[in-house]
């Protein structure tokens, strides 16, 4: 085989090893965020417009309707950003409204936070 050709199977060689492992990640590849998931309940006998308060944000949810369980992500980056998160409920037609004490949330977790129609009992837990 001629010098010329025997560099030739080289580069091409060792160019199908380059690509072969170059399919791998590398250490430094960030991981994609898991999803956080937040089941609310809804045990009140109004609507609730359901937020997430985190830092000085308050991120909206949506509506779940009276003796109904609706499921909701999180946003990616309001979990993580802050270790702590509150959750808020505003009854639709009233002006009474749930604030939950801080709870930690890391990006991940399943949070199952039930609305009671004595708000008071309302709680929100962590799995």
């Amino acid at each position: 085989m001629s010098a010329p050709l025997r560099i030739a199977v080289l580069a091409i060689g060792l160019a199908v090893c380059g690509c072969a492992s170059s399919g791998g990640r590398s250490d430094d590849t960030p991981e994609a965020e898991e999803d956080t998931v937040v089941e609310i309940t809804n045990r009140n006998w109004s609507t609730i417009h359901a937020y997430v308060i985190a830092g000085a944000r308050r991120i909206s949810l949506g509506l779940v309707s009276t003796h109904r369980t609706e499921t909701f992500s999180l946003p990616p980056g309001s979990v993580g950003a802050t270790p702590q998160l509150r959750f808020l409920a505003i009854l639709i037609g009233s002006p009474r409204a749930y604030l939950s004490d801080d709870v930690l949330v890391e990006p991940g977790d399943f949070v199952e936070w039930v609305v009671e129609h004595d708000l008071a009992h309302s709680h929100v837990s962590v799995f």
